[in-house]
C-alpha cells in the first residue's frame, strides 16, 4: 500500500539568542564601547555571543540636562544607521538616540566601538549615556517606525509587517527630570529596563526593550509605557522594529 505525504513548508522562526547593556553615567567623553561576548539570554542565562550570519541591533542613547545633542560617531566598520533623533523640551531635558544594525561576517564582531569628545567638567550639559545590543538569528532586518515625544506616556509607534512570523520589538531611551517616568508595558514583553539617576544636577537616564512574537496580520501598535498622567519636559525617542524569518 502506497501512502502520500504532503509537508508543508514552514519558514524558520526568528530566535533571539542574548543581549547586553553597557550604561555610563555621567559620561566622560572618551571612546567607549558595547560588548558582544558573554551575553545575557533573555531567560538570565549569560555566555552568548553572535555567530556567523545572526543578525545585530543596537542603540544608543544620551541624555542631559542642557537640551544637548549628543550621539557618538560609530568606529566599527560595517554597520548600517537605522536610524537617528534628537529631542529637546522647554524645561531643557534632551535625548539623543541612534539605531544600527549589521549582520555578523564569518569572525563576529566582540564589540561594537563608538568615538567620544570633550565634555566640559563642572558645567551643563552633564551627559549620561547607555548603549544595548541585541543578538538574532534566521533574522532579516525588514523595516522599523520612529516615535518621538515630550510629554509622558512613551509610546510606540505601529507597524505593518509582512512576512509570516515576523518579530517585532521596540527600543526606547529618553530623560526625565525626576522619577515619574512610567514603568509598565501592557501587551508585550519587557527585555530590560534602565533607570539610573543622577541626583545634582537631576537627571534621569531611562531606556526600555520589548518584543512581540505573536503577530499573524494586519498593523501592530504597541502599548504606551504604562499609565502616567500626561506631563510636560520629558524627551523620548522609541523604535518599532521588524525582523522576519530569512526565506
Amino acid at each position: 500500500m502506497l501512502f502520500n505525504r504532503v509537508f508543508k513548508y514552514e519558514p524558520p522562526t526568528v530566535r533571539i539568542v542574548g543581549y547586553k547593556v553597557d550604561i555610563e553615567n555621567p559620561f566622560t567623553g572618551g571612546n567607549w564601547s558595547i560588548g558582544l561576548t558573554n551575553m545575557q539570554t533573555w531567560n538570565g542565562v549569560s555566555g552568548v555571543s553572535p555567530s556567523p550570519g545572526d543578525l545585530v541591533i543596537a542603540y544608543t542613547t544620551f541624555v542631559t540636562n542642557a537640551n544637548t545633542n549628543f550621539n557618538s560617531t560609530i568606529l566599527s566598520s560595517g554597520w548600517t544607521v537605522m536610524d537617528t533623533s534628537f529631542v529637546s523640551s522647554s524645561i531643557g531635558t534632551g535625548t539623543s538616540v541612534r539605531f544600527y544594525y549589521k549582520v555578523m561576517g564569518s569572525t563576529p564582531d566582540t564589540q561594537i566601538n563608538f568615538a567620544g569628545y570633550g565634555v566640559p567638567s563642572g558645567t551643563p550639559p552633564y551627559p549620561s549615556n547607555y548603549g544595548a545590543a541585541f543578538v538574532f538569528s534566521n533574522a532579516v532586518y525588514d523595516g522599523h517606525t520612529l516615535a518621538t515625544g515630550t510629554i509622558e506616556p512613551l509610546t510606540p509607534s505601529a507597524v505593518t509587517p509582512t512576512a509570516p512570523r515576523s518579530f517585532v520589538m521596540m527600543l526606547s531611551g529618553g530623560n526625565s527630570s525626576n522619577l515619574g517616568f512610567p514603568t509598565n508595558m501592557t501587551d508585550y514583553n519587557n527585555i530590560f529596563s534602565v533607570g539610573n539617576f543622577t541626583p545634582s544636577p537631576p537627571v534621569l537616564l531611562i531606556g526600555r526593550a520589548g518584543y512581540f512574537d505573536s503577530w499573524t496580520s494586519g498593523s501592530y501598535t504597541p502599548g504606551a509605557w504604562g499609565t502616567s498622567p500626561s506631563v510636560s519636559g520629558r524627551t523620548w525617542v522609541s523604535a518599532t522594529i521588524v525582523l522576519k524569518p530569512p526565506f
